[in-house]
């Protein structure tokens, strides 16, 4: 027959592992408690865990006969250096029976209201050395056995190893719940493959896509990524399934929405076999973009460079070239690639022991402007130099006044001829003086305005290199707000600058066949138009082409199109209209501004006269000389509040 006492025990084991999967803790003390008290017939009976320095006992459960007679109060940790001899087994780390408990050794009292005890068996549950929990067994009928100790040892033993399962279980929950969670949090878009299936994704790719983290399982990465039905030719992932080693690669993909930095790296077993790979993909839209604005920037401050005819190069503080003009390489017979990084001194040793030397270094050391004059061999000539010190070196600035030193001598040797002619043609020579005066101011103004507007452009430019490394953020933000402003300034005191040297300088028309609607279309592009402005451009069949310079012709349209513009800050209408009329083409710019004040209108092509706040008065001036270098004309009727239209009339060659 078999013994029912081992079935019960076999059936009570079964019931506690499966009790011990879904039952609270306390619940599963409980469970065993009773079995505990039931199997040794005892009446009462507790369990207390251990706190982990073994100085405390942290009350947890008593069976329902204890507490049925007890009323003492006890705080929720018990420290163990006042507990009475209940707590030897935790002291002495193995079973501890007392048969007759009022006569045990060791005691200290029991509280008020505390069940009698008449005799208890209590008992260690012991791990890695340590009390993990006690338990205890009181007022049997009989004195306790060691058969009960046996007993108890066999279920505890087994209850020990369900609470390091537990533990080992909640610890794997909560690791797994914190990678989760870490997984999802990374704001770049991951995705964990086997081969080219999806496993596995975090909250930010399936978001980008439009889909649950769930949706994603199971679909190919190149159809869910890239909606592609086989992998594309940039895909890291191959190359790192192929040599086991990481792969980048930056891509734009429209339905990521912008430019990404992905990487794939491998994942290996512990035989180092390759198993999947990690799939992460960064978004760095704003950086590409941002790379973009600066290339543009930089381009157009090398276009502008570029475009003035003069010497222009920088030099850091270890007199290497980070800069050079094509025009200053050329007459100093090098590409301007092949002199960047190369050591001024050692490239161009002739200068060494000469006032280039001299003003340089002072300039370099002393943190000061210089400005000098030299004959130099390279252009058979007088060169004039600005020499701006920056933080990173120096800004070498020079124009070539070789044809101005010869104008001086020739002016010298005409002086005494001039003065005769002086009392002859007074009142002529008050006219034409005034005009040479303001000829002679427009140059000046030109060549000493464009040392400076040259180094303010040299540092923007610099400044711009060294921006592209401060971090992202409000102040960089400011800097860059800045560095713009300055370039727009630049452009404007450029624009002066022109104007003044167009006034100036003779005027020698390079006349050419001309498409008339090309260049109407493309100086009312380039104007930058206010939105509240309404522009439009009509050029007749028998106006579209004309024998005419057509630089000339374009200053003439670009500056009547801007004081167009600017007449109506309002908005309004701004039309240019192009025909042909007996012989000559006629263009008129019509504008629906506040008109032109009656007292301006017989001063409005005088030179230095002007009704803006900005400006030097140049603009008209500058468009009625060149009208009539043309050969032509230029008139206007303005009426208040209805406008004013200004008339281009050039002569055409009969042929």
């Amino acid at each position: 027959m078999r013994d029912s006492k081992l079935d019960d025990k076999a059936s009570f084991l079964l019931e506690l592992y499966r009790k011990g999967l879904n039952l609270p803790e306390k619940e599963l003390y409980d469970y065993f408690l009773d079995h505990a008290v039931r199997t040794t017939k005892s009446v009462v009976g507790f369990f207390h865990l251990v706190s982990d320095d073994q100085k405390s006992i942290i009350l947890t459960s008593w069976n329902i006969e204890a507490l049925k007679n007890c009323t003492a109060n006890y705080a929720t940790h018990y420290p163990i250096e006042q507990a009475g001899n209940w707590a030897d087994c935790l002291r002495l780390k193995h079973p501890v029976i007392y048969n007759d408990f009022v006569e045990s050794p060791h005691q200290k009292g029991l509280p008020a209201g505390h069940v009698a005890i008449k005799r208890m068996l209590s008992f260690p549950i012991m791990e890695e050395g340590k009390v993990k929990a006690i338990f205890g067994v009181g007022n049997k009928t009989e004195p306790y056995l060691k058969n009960d100790v046996i007993q108890l040892d066999l279920v505890a033993n087994e209850l020990n190893k369900i609470l390091k399962q537990r533990k080992i279980e909640s610890e794997l929950r909560k690791a797994k719940n914190d990678w989760e969670r870490t997984f999802d949090a990374v704001p770049d878009l991951i995705a964990i493959l086997d081969k080219h299936t999806i496993t596995k994704v975090n909250r930010a790719m399936a978001q980008q896509l439009g889909m649950t983290p769930e949706q994603a399982v199971g679909l190919p990465c190149y159809k869910y990524v890239h909606d592609l039905n086989f992998p594309p030719e940039f895909c890291p992932v191959i190359k790192a399934l192929e040599d086991g080693r990481e792969h980048t690669a930056e891509i734009h993909e429209p339905r990521l929405g912008g430019d990404f930095l992905v990487s794939a790296t491998p994942i290996k077993d512990e035989s180092g076999k390759i198993i999947g790979s990690v799939h992460v993909a960064r978004n760095i839209t704003e950086r590409k973009n941002a790379e973009e604005v600066r290339r543009k920037s930089e381009q157009q401050i090398a276009d502008i460079l570029e475009s003035i005819d003069d010497y222009v190069y920088s030099l850091d503080r270890n007199w290497n070239v980070i800069y050079i003009g094509s025009k200053a390489a050329k007459d100093l017979r090098f590409n301007a690639k092949e002199l960047v990084g190369k050591n001024f001194w050692q490239t161009f040793p002739s200068f060494l022991g000469t006032t280039v030397e001299t003003n340089f270094r002072e300039a370099m050391a002393k943190r000061a402007i210089r400005r000098f004059e030299w004959k130099t061999e390279f252009v058979k000539g007088f060169v004039d130099f600005a020499v701006f010190p920056s933080v990173e070196g120096i800004t070498v600035y020079g124009k070539d006044i070789t044809e101005r030193k010869q104008m001086e001598l020739k002016v010298e040797e005409y002086s005494k001829h001039l003065e005769r002619l002086v009392e002859e043609r007074t009142k002529q020579l008050k006219d034409s003086e005034r005009l040479a005066a303001i000829g002679a101011t427009a140059g000046m103004v030109g060549h000493d305005i464009r040392n400076p507007l040259q180094a303010i452009t040299c540092d923007v430019f610099l400044l711009k290199s060294d921006l592209s490394v401060f971090p992202e953020g409000e102040e960089k933000e400011g800097i860059k707000e800045s560095l713009d402003g300055i370039e727009r300034n630049v452009e404007y005191i450029n624009k002066i600058v022109q104007d003044l040297q167009d006034y100036a300088k003779p005027l020698n028309p390079t006349m050419q066949e001309t498409h008339l609607e090309e260049l109407c279309e493309e100086c009312t592009l380039e104007r930058e138009i206010p939105e509240n402005i309404e522009a439009s451009c009509e050029v007749t069949e028998d106006a579209k082409k004309l024998v005419t310079d057509p630089a000339m012709l374009k200053r003439i349209l670009s500056n009547l199109i801007s004081n167009a513009a600017q007449a109506m800050p309002q908005g309004g209408k701004l039309s240019v209209r192009a025909y042909s009329d007996v012989g000559d083409t006629v263009i008129t710019v019509h504008d629906t501004g506040m008109g032109i004040p009656e007292e301006v209108r017989p001063k409005l092509f005088t030179p230095l006269f002007t009704t803006k706040s900005k400006g030097q008065g140049f603009g008209l001036a500058v468009v009625k000389r060149m009208a009539e270098a043309l050969g032509g004309s230029i008139n206007f009727e303005s009426q208040d509040m209805r406008g004013t239209t200004f008339t281009v009339r050039l002569p055409q060659p009969k042929n």
